[in-house]
């Protein structure tokens, strides 16, 4: 199954320069399980060109890089598919006019593993060369040796191709190569066979794997009395948010939710509490409904809303914990403008606590007894009179606060472990400090490399806890943990100089990320700072760190996707990786720097779910 999905995606979104939003709510069948699409394709592809990321990608300074690339992508993946299906995707790229949507359905047939899938494409005024291209393409199948056969839904003529396992596993092994999995062993014993069936329904491009969800599809187009995914409430909820979208998507969860709370369990599993059901349920998952999202770019900037539909009377467990206040969530003075990255969630831990030990029992009695057994019973050996409860959680407030600066060194060891600083408010920092310190004792090696140590520091008590991390190399190297409780707040960090300079802030001001040029007004694009969560990036300074790292460095972005499993050697997936992404064939930052300025995002909650809202603003210096 996974060689026949990865067909599809191949299939699918090759012939496609970006994913987009569609308007086929209104054909496609009620029971539709999730849509993406756009509602216009060439508008979304006129915006994508006017946008920092089209701009760049088209910009003469990343020819090579672009040129290696594209070549790299032709030979391996589409010349193999091309070859094997008969598709010239260039026939096709022509045909991307009007709306395009992708939907997923529920299982056709008994295997309940095999969803169903329906492709609208609406080529406009090319539809007699999507005829004339389809023409062509069952002529090519016939040729191939594929077995196809032709059906007739509601008098219009769709081919079916049907392939085995073994045919689909050669077809994508051209295209990507490796060893060989269990499951394709299994399916070479007993190859499977799946079916695509396409046609034309004016304009529409129609593709999917079962004639069930074409039927309704062609009838409704007909003018036929049919109920769609657009009249079912739980799509409707999102209507609003859909009105002025470019690119959109929607997931019913329900009937996921059912699937997974119905699944089947090996003897003994629900005796010992973990009945799919009963764990969805203490979890809150159930209260969930959908999952929702719009995205548009264009020359001003790109922005993404989206929402976890669940009612705020129903909502509970993760969902209701993982919900923040609406509260002050922006910068605090000390957070340097320099700041690369930067996040603040408020949400009252004491209640998310209680809510956990909630879930827990509902789970199972005996796992909320067993954790409160462990709560009572650690650190007494150290000190009889310590609290884990009490000293640690009681004093864990409502305030959590990271960020992070840029690598002193342009080395891909140095890109993962940046300068970063954690904060944690709490109502007495001072015992939370000590609580951490007798925790540390209780951590097994090698996340503890030894007793933490006391220091003083601009006259605070320091506590530094040794520590043995992996390098991007794979090696172990000492470190250190250190933590110092500072104006109602436990500030916590791995590099020292970062925790002293956070400090040395507090007494003599920095100019505040707050202070950066045009922060105020992207903020208010997403909501504000009073939404209880809200973060930022420096898209900038991480592109400009990042690629001249790995200009310099170009065997250093191996080492973010090596693979320890992988059968083959370091060197060996070196190269493949250089083949694909030769970084050394970009050119000095600076000549693309004006692509990049920085993103941020807020999450919220209301009555109808959690929502998410990210804006990026388009660089000053590209509209000069």
């Amino acid at each position: 199954m996974k060689r026949f999905f990865s067909f599809l995606a191949c299939l699918v979104t090759l012939p496609i320069t970006l994913v987009a939003a569609a308007t086929a709510e209104q054909l496609f069948p009620a029971d539709t399980w999730a849509i993406i699409g756009t509602r216009d394709f060439s508008t979304a592809k006129s915006n994508f060109d006017q946008s920092p990321a089209g701009q760049l990608w088209a910009d003469p300074a990343i020819k090579p890089f672009k040129e290696k690339f594209l070549k790299k992508l032709q030979a391996d993946m589409l010349d193999p598919l091309q070859q094997q299906l008969g598709i010239r995707y260039s026939d096709y790229l022509e045909l991307l006019q009007g709306e395009f949507a992708i939907a997923a359905t529920p299982p056709a047939g008994e295997d309940k593993s095999s969803f169903g899938f329906i492709l609208l494409l609406d080529s406009r005024d090319k539809k007699e060369m999507l005829r004339t291209n389809l023409t062509a393409l069952r002529k090519q199948w016939n040729e191939g040796g594929y077995q196809v056969r032709t059906d007739k839904i509601r008098d219009i003529e769709f081919s079916t191709i049907t392939f085995t396992g073994e045919q689909i596993d050669a077809l994508v092994k051209k295209a990507f190569p490796g060893p060989t999995s269990k499951e394709e062993e299994e399916e070479k014993a007993e190859p499977k066979k799946h079916q695509l069936t396409v046609g034309q329904v004016d304009s529409l491009l129609l593709i999917a794997n079962n004639t069930r969800d074409l039927e309704k599809v062609v009838a409704k187009h007909g003018g036929g009395v049919v109920t769609t995914l657009g009249d079912q409430a739980p799509y409707q909820a999102n209507a609003n948010l859909f009105k002025d979208a470019i690119y959109y998507g929607w997931v019913n969860l329900a009937p996921l939710i059912s699937l997974v709370s119905s699944a089947e369990l090996p003897p003994g599993a629900v005796e010992q509490g973990m009945s799919p059901d009963k764990i969805l349920t203490a979890l809150g998952i159930k209260s969930l409904n959908s999952i929702a999202f719009k995205a548009a770019m264009d020359g001003n900037g790109t922005f993404v809303e989206g929402i976890i539909n669940a009612p705020e009377a129903k909502r509970e467990g993760l969902l209701k914990m993982l919900t923040p206040a609406p509260k002050e969530a922006g910068p605090l003075p000390i957070i340097p403008v320099e700041a690369v990255t930067f996040k603040r969630v408020r949400f009252d831990f004491q209640a998310a606590w209680a809510n956990l030990e909630n879930i827990l029992s509902k789970m199972n009695p005996t796992y909320s007894g067993m954790l409160q057994l462990m709560l009572s019973s650690a650190g007494k050996d150290k000190d009889p009179e310590f609290d884990l409860k009490k000293n640690l959680i009681g004093n864990l407030g409502d305030d959590f606060i990271s960020y992070e600066k840029a690598p002193r060194q342009l080395t891909a060891e140095a890109l993962q472990n940046a300068p970063s600083l954690g904060m944690v408010g709490s109502p007495n920092a001072d015992q939370l400090l000590n609580a951490v310190k007798v925790v540390s004792s209780l951590l097994p090696e090698p996340i503890v490399n030894g007793p933490a140590k006391d220091r003083e520091l601009l006259g605070k008590k320091v506590i530094s806890i040794p520590t043995m991390s992996m390098t991007t190399t794979g090696e172990m190297k000492p470190g250190a943990f250190e933590v110092v409780s500072s104006g109602g707040y436990l500030l916590f960090s791995t590099d020292s100089a970062v925790l002293e300079e956070s400090l040395r802030a507090g007494e003599t001001p920095v100019k505040s990320l707050r202070e950066k040029e045009g922060f105020a007004d992207a903020a208010q694009k997403v909501g504000g700072l009073q939404t209880g969560w809200f973060g930022y990036e420096n898209d900038f300074e991480m592109a400009r760190a990042t690629i001249e790292t790995f200009r310099q460095d170009p065997n250093g972005v191996s080492l973010w996707f090596m693979s320890a499993g992988s059968k083959k050697s370091p060197e060996e997936q070196q190269k493949v990786i250089k083949e694909w992404f030769d970084f050394s064939l970009l050119p000095p930052f600076g000549q693309i720097s004006k692509y990049f300025n920085f993103s941020v995002y807020a999450v919220s909650g209301n009555q109808e779910g959690i929502s998410m809202k990210a804006w990026s603003p388009t660089s000053p210096a590209m509209k000069k």
